[in-house]
Protein backbone atom coordinates (compact mmCIF):
# COMPACT_ATOMS: atom_id res chain seq x y z
CA UNK A 1 0.00 0.00 0.00
CA UNK A 2 1.06 3.65 -0.15
CA UNK A 3 0.82 6.51 -2.62
CA UNK A 4 -0.17 6.18 -6.25
CA UNK A 5 2.95 5.36 -8.26
CA UNK A 6 3.02 4.71 -12.00
CA UNK A 7 5.83 5.49 -14.45
CA UNK A 8 3.67 5.18 -17.56
CA UNK A 9 -0.09 5.58 -17.83
CA UNK A 10 -1.64 2.25 -18.74
CA UNK A 11 -4.76 3.90 -20.16
CA UNK A 12 -5.75 6.72 -22.49
CA UNK A 13 -8.74 8.24 -20.75
CA UNK A 14 -9.10 11.26 -22.99
CA UNK A 15 -9.60 9.18 -26.12
CA UNK A 16 -13.17 8.10 -25.34
CA UNK A 17 -15.72 8.85 -22.60
CA UNK A 18 -16.41 6.22 -19.96
CA UNK A 19 -19.04 3.96 -21.53
CA UNK A 20 -19.97 2.34 -18.20
CA UNK A 21 -20.83 5.72 -16.68
CA UNK A 22 -22.80 7.05 -19.64
CA UNK A 23 -24.72 3.78 -20.11
CA UNK A 24 -25.78 3.77 -16.47
CA UNK A 25 -26.66 7.49 -16.25
CA UNK A 26 -28.54 8.20 -19.49
CA UNK A 27 -25.47 9.66 -21.18
CA UNK A 28 -25.04 12.32 -18.48
CA UNK A 29 -21.81 13.08 -16.63
CA UNK A 30 -22.18 15.46 -13.69
CA UNK A 31 -18.42 15.91 -13.45
CA UNK A 32 -18.18 16.97 -17.11
CA UNK A 33 -21.10 19.38 -16.71
CA UNK A 34 -20.07 20.90 -13.39
CA UNK A 35 -16.31 20.45 -12.96
CA UNK A 36 -14.72 21.14 -16.35
CA UNK A 37 -12.41 23.83 -14.93
CA UNK A 38 -11.66 21.83 -11.77
CA UNK A 39 -9.88 18.77 -13.15
CA UNK A 40 -6.79 19.11 -10.87
CA UNK A 41 -9.04 19.42 -7.81
CA UNK A 42 -11.06 16.38 -8.90
CA UNK A 43 -7.85 14.36 -9.29
CA UNK A 44 -6.65 15.39 -5.82
CA UNK A 45 -9.99 14.43 -4.31
CA UNK A 46 -9.80 11.02 -5.95
CA UNK A 47 -6.23 10.60 -4.70
CA UNK A 48 -7.57 11.27 -1.21
CA UNK A 49 -10.33 8.71 -1.81
CA UNK A 50 -7.67 6.22 -2.93
CA UNK A 51 -5.80 6.84 0.33
CA UNK A 52 -9.02 6.23 2.27
CA UNK A 53 -9.36 2.85 0.56
CA UNK A 54 -5.78 2.03 1.56
CA UNK A 55 -6.47 3.07 5.15
CA UNK A 56 -9.52 0.81 5.21
CA UNK A 57 -7.36 -2.04 3.90
CA UNK A 58 -4.94 -1.45 6.78
CA UNK A 59 -7.79 -1.56 9.30
CA UNK A 60 -9.13 -4.83 7.87
CA UNK A 61 -5.65 -6.35 7.76
CA UNK A 62 -4.89 -5.35 11.35
CA UNK A 63 -8.29 -6.62 12.52
CA UNK A 64 -7.75 -9.96 10.79
CA UNK A 65 -4.24 -10.23 12.25
CA UNK A 66 -5.52 -9.43 15.74
CA UNK A 67 -8.28 -12.03 15.59
CA UNK A 68 -5.99 -14.62 14.02
CA UNK A 69 -3.44 -14.26 16.82
CA UNK A 70 -6.15 -14.21 19.48
CA UNK A 71 -7.87 -17.35 18.25
CA UNK A 72 -4.56 -19.12 17.65
CA UNK A 73 -3.69 -18.52 21.31
CA UNK A 74 -7.18 -19.62 22.33
CA UNK A 75 -6.75 -22.79 20.28
CA UNK A 76 -3.50 -23.52 22.11
CA UNK A 77 -5.30 -23.19 25.43
CA UNK A 78 -8.01 -25.58 24.25
CA UNK A 79 -5.35 -28.07 23.20
CA UNK A 80 -3.63 -27.79 26.57
CA UNK A 81 -6.94 -28.45 28.33
CA UNK A 82 -7.54 -31.47 26.09
CA UNK A 83 -4.12 -32.86 26.91
CA UNK A 84 -4.62 -32.19 30.62
CA UNK A 85 -8.03 -33.80 30.77
CA UNK A 86 -6.99 -36.71 28.59
CA UNK A 87 -3.85 -37.48 30.54
CA UNK A 88 -4.90 -37.07 34.15
CA UNK A 89 -8.70 -37.23 34.22
CA UNK A 90 -9.54 -39.60 31.42
CA UNK A 91 -12.62 -41.01 33.11
CA UNK A 92 -14.26 -37.65 33.62
CA UNK A 93 -16.87 -36.69 31.05
CA UNK A 94 -18.20 -33.75 33.03
CA UNK A 95 -16.72 -30.91 35.05
CA UNK A 96 -16.21 -27.18 35.01
CA UNK A 97 -13.01 -27.38 32.98
CA UNK A 98 -14.61 -29.63 30.37
CA UNK A 99 -17.59 -27.28 29.97
CA UNK A 100 -15.25 -24.32 29.80
CA UNK A 101 -13.21 -26.08 27.09
CA UNK A 102 -16.29 -26.68 24.97
CA UNK A 103 -17.13 -22.97 25.09
CA UNK A 104 -13.61 -21.99 24.07
CA UNK A 105 -13.58 -24.57 21.30
CA UNK A 106 -16.79 -23.15 19.83
CA UNK A 107 -15.26 -19.66 19.90
CA UNK A 108 -12.15 -20.90 18.11
CA UNK A 109 -14.16 -22.58 15.35
CA UNK A 110 -16.12 -19.41 14.67
CA UNK A 111 -12.97 -17.30 14.95
CA UNK A 112 -11.36 -19.21 12.09
CA UNK A 113 -14.46 -18.55 9.97
CA UNK A 114 -14.34 -14.83 10.80
CA UNK A 115 -10.67 -14.57 9.83
CA UNK A 116 -11.45 -16.14 6.45
CA UNK A 117 -14.29 -13.66 5.91
CA UNK A 118 -11.98 -10.76 6.74
CA UNK A 119 -9.35 -12.08 4.33
CA UNK A 120 -11.99 -12.26 1.59
CA UNK A 121 -13.12 -8.72 2.40
CA UNK A 122 -9.51 -7.52 2.25
CA UNK A 123 -9.12 -9.04 -1.23
CA UNK A 124 -12.30 -7.27 -2.37
CA UNK A 125 -11.14 -3.88 -1.06
CA UNK A 126 -7.70 -4.49 -2.55
CA UNK A 127 -9.41 -5.06 -5.90
CA UNK A 128 -11.04 -1.63 -5.63
CA UNK A 129 -7.71 -0.03 -4.76
CA UNK A 130 -6.03 -1.69 -7.75
CA UNK A 131 -8.88 -0.58 -10.03
CA UNK A 132 -8.58 3.05 -8.94
CA UNK A 133 -4.80 3.37 -9.05
CA UNK A 134 -4.05 3.24 -12.81
CA UNK A 135 -7.02 5.45 -13.71
CA UNK A 136 -6.04 8.21 -11.28
CA UNK A 137 -2.41 7.95 -12.35
CA UNK A 138 -3.35 8.15 -16.03
CA UNK A 139 -5.67 11.11 -15.39
CA UNK A 140 -2.89 13.01 -13.65
CA UNK A 141 -0.39 12.29 -16.44
CA UNK A 142 -2.82 13.04 -19.26
CA UNK A 143 -4.03 16.27 -17.67
CA UNK A 144 -0.44 17.53 -17.32
CA UNK A 145 0.26 16.67 -20.97
CA UNK A 146 -2.93 18.38 -22.17
CA UNK A 147 -2.22 21.43 -20.02
CA UNK A 148 1.27 21.74 -21.52
CA UNK A 149 -0.14 21.34 -25.04
CA UNK A 150 -2.79 23.98 -24.39
CA UNK A 151 -0.12 26.38 -23.21
CA UNK A 152 1.82 25.91 -26.44
CA UNK A 153 -1.29 26.19 -28.64
CA UNK A 154 -2.43 29.39 -26.91
CA UNK A 155 1.02 30.89 -27.12
CA UNK A 156 1.16 30.10 -30.84
CA UNK A 157 -2.31 31.57 -31.44
CA UNK A 158 -1.37 34.79 -29.64
CA UNK A 159 1.85 35.07 -31.66
CA UNK A 160 0.03 34.47 -34.95
CA UNK A 161 -2.71 36.97 -34.11
CA UNK A 162 -0.14 39.67 -33.30
CA UNK A 163 1.60 38.97 -36.58
CA UNK A 164 -1.68 39.11 -38.47
CA UNK A 165 -2.47 42.47 -36.90
CA UNK A 166 0.92 43.79 -37.95
CA UNK A 167 0.53 42.47 -41.51
CA UNK A 168 -3.02 43.84 -41.79
CA UNK A 169 -1.77 47.22 -40.65
CA UNK A 170 1.09 47.05 -43.18
CA UNK A 171 -1.37 46.09 -45.94
CA UNK A 172 -3.51 49.10 -45.17
CA UNK A 173 -0.51 51.42 -45.21
CA UNK A 174 0.61 50.05 -48.58
CA UNK A 175 -2.86 50.43 -50.08
CA UNK A 176 -3.13 54.01 -48.87
CA UNK A 177 0.40 55.05 -49.79
CA UNK A 178 0.71 57.50 -52.74
CA UNK A 179 2.48 56.00 -55.77
CA UNK A 180 4.61 58.13 -58.10
CA UNK A 181 5.55 55.53 -60.70
CA UNK A 182 4.54 52.25 -62.28
CA UNK A 183 7.53 50.56 -60.70
CA UNK A 184 6.42 51.59 -57.24
CA UNK A 185 2.89 50.41 -57.98
CA UNK A 186 4.17 47.02 -59.19
CA UNK A 187 6.34 46.63 -56.11
CA UNK A 188 3.51 47.64 -53.78
CA UNK A 189 1.05 45.25 -55.43
CA UNK A 190 3.55 42.42 -54.99
CA UNK A 191 4.03 43.24 -51.31
CA UNK A 192 0.26 43.40 -50.76
CA UNK A 193 -0.22 40.00 -52.43
CA UNK A 194 2.64 38.51 -50.41
CA UNK A 195 1.15 39.83 -47.19
CA UNK A 196 -2.23 38.42 -48.20
CA UNK A 197 -0.63 35.00 -48.68
CA UNK A 198 1.06 35.19 -45.28
CA UNK A 199 -2.18 36.33 -43.69
CA UNK A 200 -4.05 33.40 -45.20
CA UNK A 201 -1.41 30.97 -43.95
CA UNK A 202 -1.37 32.46 -40.46
CA UNK A 203 -5.17 32.53 -40.21
CA UNK A 204 -5.21 28.88 -41.23
CA UNK A 205 -2.58 28.12 -38.55
CA UNK A 206 -4.72 29.98 -35.99
CA UNK A 207 -7.73 27.84 -36.90
CA UNK A 208 -5.63 24.67 -36.67
CA UNK A 209 -4.35 25.56 -33.20
CA UNK A 210 -7.81 26.57 -32.03
CA UNK A 211 -9.07 23.25 -33.38
CA UNK A 212 -6.45 21.44 -31.30
CA UNK A 213 -7.61 23.38 -28.25
CA UNK A 214 -11.19 22.30 -28.92
CA UNK A 215 -10.09 18.67 -29.28
CA UNK A 216 -8.32 18.90 -25.94
CA UNK A 217 -11.52 20.22 -24.36
CA UNK A 218 -13.20 16.99 -25.46
CA UNK A 219 -10.34 15.04 -23.89
CA UNK A 220 -10.76 16.90 -20.59
CA UNK A 221 -14.47 16.05 -20.63
CA UNK A 222 -13.72 12.40 -21.39
CA UNK A 223 -11.21 12.21 -18.53
CA UNK A 224 -13.84 13.60 -16.17
CA UNK A 225 -16.30 10.85 -17.13
CA UNK A 226 -13.73 8.23 -16.12
CA UNK A 227 -12.99 10.04 -12.86
CA UNK A 228 -16.70 10.24 -12.08
CA UNK A 229 -17.09 6.51 -12.70
CA UNK A 230 -14.17 5.80 -10.36
CA UNK A 231 -15.62 7.98 -7.60
CA UNK A 232 -19.09 6.47 -7.95
CA UNK A 233 -17.61 2.97 -7.83
CA UNK A 234 -15.41 3.88 -4.85
CA UNK A 235 -18.35 5.25 -2.87
CA UNK A 236 -20.64 2.34 -3.68
CA UNK A 237 -18.10 -0.37 -2.92
CA UNK A 238 -16.69 1.32 0.18
CA UNK A 239 -20.22 1.55 1.56
CA UNK A 240 -20.79 -2.14 0.88
CA UNK A 241 -17.41 -3.17 2.29
CA UNK A 242 -17.77 -1.03 5.43
CA UNK A 243 -21.17 -2.57 6.13
CA UNK A 244 -19.67 -6.02 5.56
CA UNK A 245 -16.79 -5.26 7.94
CA UNK A 246 -19.08 -4.33 10.80
CA UNK A 247 -21.43 -7.19 9.93
CA UNK A 248 -18.54 -9.62 10.40
CA UNK A 249 -17.62 -8.05 13.74
CA UNK A 250 -21.26 -8.06 14.84
CA UNK A 251 -21.64 -11.71 13.88
CA UNK A 252 -18.50 -12.58 15.83
CA UNK A 253 -19.75 -10.73 18.91
CA UNK A 254 -23.16 -12.38 18.60
CA UNK A 255 -21.65 -15.85 18.30
CA UNK A 256 -19.33 -15.29 21.26
CA UNK A 257 -22.30 -14.08 23.29
CA UNK A 258 -24.31 -17.14 22.25
CA UNK A 259 -21.42 -19.45 23.12
CA UNK A 260 -21.01 -17.72 26.47
CA UNK A 261 -24.70 -18.23 27.26
CA UNK A 262 -24.47 -21.89 26.27
CA UNK A 263 -21.31 -22.38 28.33
CA UNK A 264 -22.93 -20.68 31.32
CA UNK A 265 -25.86 -23.08 31.05
CA UNK A 266 -23.53 -26.09 30.88
CA UNK A 267 -21.63 -24.95 33.95
CA UNK A 268 -24.78 -23.91 35.79
CA UNK A 269 -26.37 -27.37 35.50
CA UNK A 270 -23.30 -29.17 36.81
CA UNK A 271 -24.21 -31.19 39.91
CA UNK A 272 -21.78 -31.26 42.83
CA UNK A 273 -22.63 -34.85 43.82
CA UNK A 274 -22.06 -36.10 40.29
CA UNK A 275 -18.75 -34.31 40.25
CA UNK A 276 -17.68 -35.89 43.54
CA UNK A 277 -18.76 -39.33 42.33
CA UNK A 278 -16.73 -38.80 39.15
CA UNK A 279 -13.82 -37.70 41.29
CA UNK A 280 -14.04 -40.87 43.38
CA UNK A 281 -14.32 -43.10 40.29
CA UNK A 282 -11.32 -41.43 38.74
CA UNK A 283 -9.33 -42.18 41.90
CA UNK A 284 -10.55 -45.80 41.95
CA UNK A 285 -10.29 -47.00 38.34
CA UNK A 286 -10.91 -50.65 39.31
CA UNK A 287 -14.09 -49.82 41.21
CA UNK A 288 -17.30 -50.55 39.28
Amino acid sequence: MGGIVSKEPALELGKEPCKELLDSHDGISLFSDELFSKVPIVIKRLEKGHSEVEQFMTIIDQTATYYKRYFEELSKHVEKINMFVGKDLASRDTGVLQSFRLGLDENVLHGVEVCKELETLLRDVSGLQKFMQPIISSARTEYKKLEDEDGEYKKEVEKLKRRCEEMTKKQKELKEAPLSSLAEKTKTDYEIRTLATYLEEDNLAIKENEGKLRKNIIKYLNILTHLEFVERKRFSEMKTHALKYFSIKKKLSTRILEHSIQTNKRIDILDAENEFNNFIRSCSPNKV
